[in-house]
């Protein structure tokens, strides 16, 4: 059935057609500023919301907006996790491994130090880590090894003060008791 809008153009019925989850109701009255026919339409949600016919026959309106907050939230709640202690930590290991941006990135993926393939999925991660236990936060046992099960443990700050890396220093103690003192002009 054609429908007439204004004296200048016909809109097609589409009136109890579905177009993802919204149902076109019927058409609303003609808007001087809208090029294309306005439909009121029901969403499964049970909210209304007005579409164009235009934004309805291209794909661009699917709800009333429901379904990208069911999306993000799909998303976001994939393993029911999201925010936790451990979620935290595995996103502070990648942010670490894999943001230049990131302050201490050179002492962690700047060092070539990388995340096991099967740690890039959260749910492997914390079957293999399990639940963080208060106080404790993620830890290589061997620094200059990558993030892997046999690698990492939940430790206390002091267990982490007491697994710091080497730091590579070329100078002698003696070395630099010397340099000290030459800038310092107690050298001769």
């Amino acid at each position: 059935m054609v429908l007439s809008v204004s004296t200048k153009s016909k809109v097609i019925d589409i009136a109890n057609v579905r177009f993802g989850r919204l149902i076109v109701i019927e058409l609303l009255p003609y808007r001087a500023n809208s090029r294309h026919a306005m439909w009121n339409c029901l969403c499964d949600c049970g909210q209304k919301i007005a579409v164009s016919s235009n934004s309805l026959k291209r794909g661009h309106t699917k709800s009333c907006g429901c379904l990208n907050l069911a999306k993000i939230k799909e998303r976001m709640s994939k393993h029911g996790m999201y925010g936790t202690p451990e979620y935290r930590s595995w996103i502070a290991m990648f942010s670490r491994c894999s943001n230049p941006m990131r302050k201490g990135f050179v002492n962690y993926g700047g060092r070539g130090i990388k995340i096991c393939k099967h740690w890039k999925n959260f749910e492997n991660f914390y079957k293999d880590m399990g639940e963080r236990p208060v106080g404790k936060s993620l830890d290589r046992k061997n620094n200059d090894g990558d993030y892997t099960p046999d690698n990492c443990r939940w430790a206390t700050p002091k267990e982490q003060a007491n697994n710091r890396r080497k730091r590579n220093s070329n100078k002698s103690k003696e070395e630099s008791n010397e340099a000290n003192a030459t800038k310092t002009g107690n050298g001769n």
